[in-house]
């Protein structure tokens, strides 16, 4: 008996630029991987560029700012906060004639009251300008030995807002006609001494407690 030789038949696979279907899909597969890898590596290089970036001109802005005021202290030296005063009051009489003008047409009698005010008492805000700018002027110049004086500045500064806060509330005072407003006044008036040594105090102890952390610790 003659066995009848099975003919093997061999599917013929088609091919597309040298690679089957299947052989494409993985490939494909494997690809999008690799670009979404890829993609991955990118975005995290640039967010760390960014924030290098960031930090940068965060850095330069800070080193600008500390190279200004050290040209404008080593330019001007003593004279500079003087400078600066007589521009900011300059700036405020030219704000004050400015508002004397736009009251021209409105006729306030507040306006009008508010104006005169701030311009009879020009040479009070010239000598509070002064002190801060030579406040400023002095913790920049003497900036290791400040802090030594610094709560009494502080303080100093502290009541010299204190008077100007009772001076403007005064002033409204006259329009509003408020008791509240009168004993409120007058109760920081009448209690500025104590205000003064009160943040004095504050300002010591807050100084020392910061030294005292800061301390390096002997073993």
């Amino acid at each position: 008996m003659v066995k009848k030789q099975k003919r093997r038949i061999h599917k013929k696979v088609k091919k597309y630029a040298g690679k089957t279907e299947e052989e494409w899909r993985d490939w494909g597969e494997e690809f999008g991987k690799t670009l979404a890898k890829r993609g991955k590596d990118f975005a995290e290089e640039m967010e760390n560029l960014s924030e290098k970036f960031s930090k940068r001109a965060e850095r330069r802005s800070k080193e600008f700012r500390e190279d200004w005021k050290f040209w404008w202290f080593k330019t001007f030296g003593f004279i500079g906060p003087l400078i600066v005063s007589i521009f900011g009051v300059v700036i405020i009489s030219l704000g004050v004639l400015a508002l004397k003008f736009v009251n021209l047409p409105l006729n306030s009698n507040f306006i009008s009251a508010l104006s005169n005010f701030i311009f009879s008492n020009l040479y009070w805000i010239f000598a509070a300008f002064l002190a801060f700018n030579y406040l400023e002027y002095f913790s920049k110049r003497y900036a290791k030995t400040y802090w030594m004086i610094s709560p009494i500045i502080g303080s100093i500064g502290i009541l010299v807002m204190i008077f100007v806060a009772v001076w403007i509330l005064n002033f409204i005072n006259i329009f509003a006609q408020s008791n509240f407003i009168f004993y409120f006044s007058n109760f920081l008036y009448t209690n500025m001494i104590g205000i003064f040594f009160v943040f004095l105090v504050l300002g010591y102890a807050v100084i020392f407690i910061r030294k005292f952390l800061t301390y390096p610790s002997r073993v």
